[in-house]
């Protein structure tokens, strides 16, 4: 059927005629669309700018977005993630370089056989994110990394397939410090220039490889060369560090003369058994090296060349030095001794007594390695002192120039008391040997001062304090023996008034050839020391007992049988004296009515005149001219040659 309908003016929503009618304008309104029923397709140029406009912020949810609504352009810059796409829709080119954050795609995004090679350029892929485990197998092949894209420290010695380890594959800068072993380098592959100093050691050379010129001095470990190392003639003189080589080192046989030298001789190294015959001579002993104990027995030395005799106080000639000798001033005309070779002499008006001290007898003071000591008591109250001994021109005379050193060790149980230590001599001009009566010609009144020393005698150099302890202690002076001198006197000596009662100690005392260094105490001998006494006193009375008449002591005499009136024996001295002596002769007798200085027979009943004659410094000879025939006569004598 057709409708033929005439064109009629439509009216209300309809514009125009049928049958192709128009909406009116303002005809369809919002209620009358549907949800979702409005595309883009709809909108007509320029009517979505408006419309936009008139949308409030977040009114347009998904749901009122259709199928192609939302274009690329739509889009704001990092709006759209992964989770946008949906499953199927991350295909090769749908999302561009630019498009992807930093690190945002990761191993899992890309498909099987998208990881192919030229999918990612390495422009895409940022630092340090590309691991071993993102290469397949096969496309760890040469050429596919290049040195620029490996970080520092990335690449193991695992990381390289057999055969790739080949020369310049691997720089030195692309290898960590220890990472190359032994077995990394081929033959031949290490070079001298390639070595650290000191990075070789002994073990890395093999056997046989220990050749000369091999290893340079500065290569080698301190102590890392031991015997086995070296080869028969290796070692060089030069080569020897200055105090290497021991005796221990050097076989039997080569210790010749000029093998070592002195001053590869370590302190003490030398022994006895060392030394050829004659090998020491004068010139290789130091000074005081040499002790009594070196020398054989009969070899009369001075120990530490000790000047002075009796230093130990141990001979007492002339008195009984345990009961005390007595000491008066003016005694015997002048100064007197106490202990052999020590002479006192003492202020006018007073006196003094002298004792000696044996270690094995009660009251001993101890402190001091000698035997004895010597003690002098002032007997006087303000009385003063001098002891002292002379040394003769022979011996004095061999020190001139030389540095001298005079010591003692003294003490004192009297508080504060003061002496004065120095060495005197004679000047020039006087009588050789010739010491005048008493040191001392007169004693200062004021406290402190010294007192005049006799004539032509002078202090060698300022004297020096001597303070004494009620302890043991050494005293010393040293100075210069100037020529000039004829004898030398060391002396010590009070200054200062003294208390009745006040005691000095002295023993050890010595005059040493030195550089002024104190010597310790190493005495001579006792035979020694009685042989240097007897070339300036001898008697036949025993030591420590004083010769006087009548004493009844017959023990020493000289014995003679009396074959005629006249009769004579002779008196060997123990030693050669000094110079021809002053001889004494004693009665033994202990008669009151003997005879002085005559013999006297067994029965202590005669005497007969002593006759001394023939005095000579080795030997003398007495007798009598009145003897009686038959008996058999005793005599005492001492022989007096001191200073």
């Amino acid at each position: 059927m057709r409708w033929n309908l005439p064109f009629t003016l439509l009216g209300g929503v309809l514009r125009g005629t049928l049958p192709n009618p128009t909406l009116a304008d303002g005809a369809v309104l919002s209620g009358a669309i549907g949800s979702g029923q409005i595309a883009s397709g709809h909108l007509t140029s320029g009517l979505l700018g408006s419309i936009t406009a008139a949308l409030a912020s977040g009114s347009v949810q998904s749901g009122n977005l259709g199928s192609p609504a939302v274009f690329s352009g739509n889009l704001g810059s990092g709006q759209v993630g992964l989770f946008h796409l949906q499953s199927g829709l991350q295909l090769s080119g749908l999302v561009l370089s630019g498009g992807l954050g930093s690190g945002q795609v990761g191993i899992s995004h890309l498909q099987s056989g998208l990881q192919s090679s030229g999918i990612v350029l390495s422009g895409g892929i940022g630092s340090g994110q590309v691991g071993i485990s993102h290469l397949q197998s096969g496309l760890q092949s040469s050429g596919l990394l290049l040195s620029g894209g490996l970080g520092s420290g990335q690449v193991g010695v695992y990381h390289l397939q057999s055969g790739l380890q080949t020369s310049g594959m691997v720089n030195s800068g692309g290898i960590g410090s220890g990472q190359l072993g032994f077995g990394h380098l081929a033959n031949g592959s290490v070079q001298s220039g390639t070595i650290a100093s000191g990075s070789i050691a002994i073990w890395h050379l093999v056997s046989g490889l220990q050749v000369s010129g091999i290893v340079n001095s500065g290569g080698i470990a301190s102590g890392q060369i031991g015997f086995g190392h070296l080869a028969d003639a290796g070692v060089r003189s030069g080569t020897i560090a200055s105090g290497q080589i021991a005796i221990l080192h050097l076989v039997s046989g080569l210790q010749i003369s000029g093998i070592v030298n002195s001053g590869g001789i370590g302190s003490g190294q030398v022994g006895f058994g060392h030394l050829a015959d004659a090998s020491v001579q004068s010139g290789t002993l130091a000074s005081g090296i040499l002790g009594v104990f070196n020398f054989s027995s009969g070899m009369v030395v001075s120990d530490f060349n000790n000047q002075l005799i009796n230093g130990g106080m141990w001979m007492c000639q002339r008195q009984s030095p345990t009961s005390g000798i007595a000491i008066a001033s003016g005694t015997s005309g002048g100064d007197v001794y106490s202990a052999d070779r020590f002479k006192v002499a003492v202020s006018s008006g007073s006196s003094m007594v002298y004792l000696r001290w044996d270690r094995l007898t009660s009251g001993w003071a101890s402190g001091v390695d000698n035997r004895f000591y010597g003690s002098w008591q002032n007997g006087q109250s303000g009385g003063r002192y001098a002891v002292y001994q002379p040394i003769e021109s022979a011996i004095s005379q061999s020190l001139a120039n030389c540095k001298v050193n005079y010591q003692f060790r003294a003490k004192s149980p009297t508080s504060g008391l003061i002496f004065q230590m120095g060495i005197l001599q004679t000047n020039s001009g006087v009588t050789s040997d010739t010491i005048p009566n008493s040191i001392i010609s007169g004693w200062s009144a004021n406290s402190g001062t010294s007192p005049t020393f006799g004539s032509g005698m002078a202090l060698v150099s300022p004297s020096s304090i001597v303070q004494l302890q009620s302890i043991w202690n050494t005293y010393n002076l040293s100075t210069t023996a100037y020529s000039g001198h004829v004898c030398l006197i060391p002396s010590l000596w009070s200054n200062d008034p003294q208390a009745s009662g006040a005691i000095l100690h002295m023993t050890e005392v010595g005059l040493y050839v030195d550089t002024g260094i104190v010597k310790p105490w190493r005495p001579r001998s006792r035979a020694q020391e009685m042989l240097l006494c007897h070339r300036y006193r001898c008697q036949s009375f025993t030591f420590d007992v004083g010769p006087a008449q009548f004493t009844g002591d017959t023990t020493g005499t000289l014995v003679q049988n009396a074959t005629s009136a006249s009769f004579t024996t002779n008196f060997v001295y123990p030693a050669c004296m000094r110079t021809t002596p002053t001889v004494t002769t004693y009665n033994p007798s202990s008669a009151s009515g003997a005879r002085t200085t005559d013999w006297r027979n067994f029965a202590n009943t005669l005497d007969g005149n002593a006759v001394v004659t023939r005095i000579g410094t080795r030997q003398l000879s007495v007798g009598t001219n009145s003897g009686t025939v038959g008996q058999n006569f005793m005599v005492h004598i001492s022989a007096e040659a001191d200073l």
